[in-house]
């Protein structure tokens, strides 16, 4: 596919495939072109040639209304005006879906991203999250084939984004819906997806799991562009390596400095704050880069989290 503006960016001979039920992350700086693919699958540009195929069919030719997408965009695009029930109905009205049935589908969607109860208030009434949840629930609603999230949690503070990544995989695990998220963030990159993209100017640099794209980069710009690298330079040959985690040594005894190490990716029991093993469930592990898997449990009903060491 080849989707070029005026100026000569975009992006040119592309491939890329997505199946059923994943979750693909396009990474990469601002104006590499993640956000021109996005646009051109949900309709909202047109791309000079190509394909752009879902189950088979190509829909380059459809408007957005016609294909079988939905978008979330940076800014939540939720009408100030509207309460949050007519918000959610808008899209269910135009696709003239009878009103017991849009009651029910709305009740259920606002249950699933757990927002019972907000059916009556504005969107000025509602935190940056909470318009978040509403955006994501109003797009999943229209029961699209593909979900297209734009930098959606960009605008979120730290904690509220970590939080929402965790309702987002979530749901979209339940559901099994197929989804193409578009981040210049790392670690959200590394801890939703199933696969990522890295891009460079238009171009696809290495497509691979979480795992594979720190571990084993393909090129100097992946290996500098995902976590920490050290590169060094012997009998004109570049080595490179991550640096090494942190983790408990024994007493005493010093790392050694430039040292590089090999790491693995086993989760090990969960942990509390002083160190000791605890009893738990385990409920996911999330790669989260700098050779540390983060493992998330509960204990009696306390959430616990543990970075696996090496």
């Amino acid at each position: 596919m080849t989707m070029l503006y005026k100026s000569g960016d975009g992006v040119k001979n592309i491939n890329l495939s997505v199946e059923k039920g994943e979750l693909v992350t396009l990474l990469g700086p601002s104006g590499c072109g993640k956000t021109t693919i996005l646009r051109t699958i949900g309709g909202f540009l047109h791309n000079q040639s190509g394909q752009v195929l879902i189950d088979g069919v190509d829909v380059a030719g459809l408007p957005p209304e016609k294909r079988p997408t939905a978008m979330v965009f940076q800014s939540y695009n939720l009408w100030p005006h509207m309460t949050v029930y007519e918000n959610m109905a808008f899209g269910l009205k135009l696709r003239k879906v009878p009103k017991a049935e849009q009651k029910r589908r709305i009740t259920e969607m606002l249950a699933l991203v757990k927002m019972p109860g907000y059916d009556k208030k504005y969107p000025t009434q509602m935190s940056g999250g909470q318009q978040q949840r509403i955006a994501i629930g109003r797009s999943l609603l229209l029961q699209p084939d593909v979900l297209l999230l734009d930098e959606p949690f960009s605008a979120l503070d730290a904690k509220i984004r970590s939080q929402m990544r965790e309702e987002l995989r979530k749901i979209q695990t339940d559901l099994n819906i197929t989804v193409v998220f578009v981040t210049h963030d790392q670690e959200e990159a590394m801890a939703l997806s199933d696969r990522i993209v890295v891009m460079n100017k238009g171009v696809f640099e290495q497509i691979g799991s979480p795992q594979d794209i720190y571990n084993r980069p393909v090129s100097r710009y992946v290996a500098d562009f995902i976590g920490e690298m050290n590169f060094i330079e012997k009998k004109r040959r570049r080595h490179h390596g991550r640096p090494p985690g942190e983790h408990r040594r024994p007493k005493g005894r010093r790392r050694r400095p430039g040292r590089l190490c090999a790491q693995h990716h086993d989760a090990g029991p969960l942990s509390g704050d002083d160190g000791g093993h605890r009893r738990g469930h385990r409920e996911a592990v999330h790669f989260g880069g700098r050779g540390r898997p983060v493992q998330k449990g509960r204990r009696r009903g306390a959430c616990l989290w543990r970075k696996a060491g090496i």
